[in-house]
């Protein structure tokens, strides 16, 4: 007899879809290389190697994110009002401006501009703000849905969803970066 696999409920298995999963692992490399750029930037000798691969991995991020992004304001507009959906809006309008000053960023091409400097000081910033806030909304997100869902999805079942929505992303994410980092 097979072990039997926990229920799953409509927003786990959501949470758990191959597109969700895709944008966050994007999110979280992004998060991880943008980090590594802005806090250690001065030290790496690879600054420029890692630059172009956040930008690149950012590019590659696009298409998935609009997919995933329109999906999912078409699904959840019945929250409206409601203060998880207008922090997701938020994080969508900051998502927005540091996907813009990131492609300003590389079509300004030379550092040494007060116009470079402006932008890539707005991607920081807001980069920041959006991580802050796509947190709060997930953690809000997922208290929400545990309040609304009935036994269907115990807490083990809400404990691996949460470890494939955020932890895995960034082990991997960090491993990822780490072996490129070595490679060089």
């Amino acid at each position: 007899m097979k072990p039997s696999r926990p229920i799953l409920s409509d927003r786990q298995r959501r949470w758990r879809a191959p597109l969700v999963t895709a944008v966050l692992y994007l999110i979280m490399f992004e998060s991880v290389s943008g980090f590594l750029l802005f806090f250690f930037g001065p030290f790496l000798a690879t600054t420029e190697g890692l630059g172009e691969l956040h930008w690149w991995v950012g590019a590659l991020f696009l298409l998935p994110y609009g997919v995933y992004q329109l999906r999912h304001y078409q699904r959840v507009t019945v929250h409206s009002g409601k203060f998880h959906f207008n922090l997701g809006l938020s994080s969508f309008a900051c998502m927005c401006v540091v996907i813009i000053s990131g492609v300003l960023m590389w079509l300004a091409g030379s550092r040494e501009t007060l116009y470079y400097v402006v932008v890539d000081l707005v991607h920081i910033v807001i980069g920041f703000a959006l991580l802050i806030m796509l947190s709060s909304h997930l953690v809000l997100v997922f208290r929400v849905g545990k309040l609304e869902e009935s036994e269907i999805g115990a807490p083990a079942a809400r404990r691996r969803t949460m470890a494939r929505v955020l932890w895995i992303p960034l082990a991997v994410s960090t491993l990822a970066l780490g072996g490129w980092w070595l490679s060089r």
